[in-house]
């Protein structure tokens, strides 16, 4: 049972000091009021205000090469803002800055079957219930649909789907050892402020991004563009990614810029 008043003592205690706030406790803050209709909407509306603030900043960080040191600048942008995920509304603001398209939502509910079914029978449900204020992170998953038609190039025309859970589930221990070798440095996942502990080349979503790097280039080479890999690419998410996986998406997106990328996450399943 939500107690109303204590949300609301929550929010106009955090509006007092909003310049005060850092980004990430902004980014729950904003979320969390979101779940609620019953919250002030000017509150809501100028927690928004501020976060995008930050993720105009992240956004203006994001580059627009594959170069390692390219990247050094948004990793620390990421580290100044000390956030670590922007949540589900903030998160597609980002995406749409970097001009990732939206994955149709007959395409979610397809993939929220998906993973329902990987889980198991009688498994804690992993696909939290929109507007019931609830993010588990202690399960995520990623799953991808794509068609793949390379043109001039080396390879196959392929379509398919695939799956992945954060951290050990889903994925063997030779396939983990293996992620920083046979790929790197083709993407490069970063350790986030205040969890450096979390290998964050574990998440279900770089999994998948790592594993279609695998499937669409079939020579080993030095990261660089693939222009000749023409296709779709649909991910779907259970939780919003974080900051690391988001620069993991901005990195495919360079490395194939000819396949439309499209995300989407629990918030938007078809009816």
């Amino acid at each position: 049972v939500t107690h109303m008043p204590l949300i609301h003592a929550i929010a106009s205690s955090a509006l007092s000091r909003i310049n005060d706030l850092r980004t990430q406790s902004l980014a729950d803050l904003a979320w969390a009021c979101s779940q609620h209709s019953e919250v002030d909407f000017g509150a809501a509306s100028l927690l928004g205000d501020r976060l995008k603030e930050a993720v105009d900043l992240l956004s203006s960080a994001l580059p627009a090469s594959l170069e390692p040191q390219a990247w050094l600048g948004y990793e620390r942008t990421v580290r100044q803002l000390q956030v670590l995920n922007l949540r589900p509304a903030a998160t597609r603001q980002f995406l749409d800055t970097m001009g990732v398209g939206r994955a149709p939502g007959e395409f979610s509910s397809r993939a929220v079957r998906c993973i329902r079914s990987l889980a198991g029978e009688g498994a804690r449900p992993v696909i939290p219930g929109v507007g019931r204020g609830v993010v588990d992170t202690t399960r995520v998953f990623a799953y991808a649909e794509y068609s793949i038609a390379p043109i001039g190039g080396p390879g196959p025309a392929m379509d398919g789907c695939l799956s992945r859970e954060s951290g050990l589930h889903g994925s063997t221990m030779a396939q983990l050892a293996s992620l920083g070798e046979s790929i790197a440095p083709w993407l490069r996942a970063f350790s986030l402020p205040n969890s450096s502990h979390v290998d964050r080349a574990r998440c279900a979503e770089f999994q998948v991004l790592v594993e279609l790097c695998r499937l669409f280039v079939t020579e080993a080479t030095m990261p660089k563009p693939q222009p000749s890999v023409v296709g779709v690419l649909l991910v779907f998410t259970t939780t919003s990614p974080c900051l690391s996986c988001l620069g993991v998406i901005r990195q495919f997106q360079l490395l194939f810029p000819e396949v439309l990328l499209e995300v989407s996450d629990p918030s938007q399943q078809g009816a």
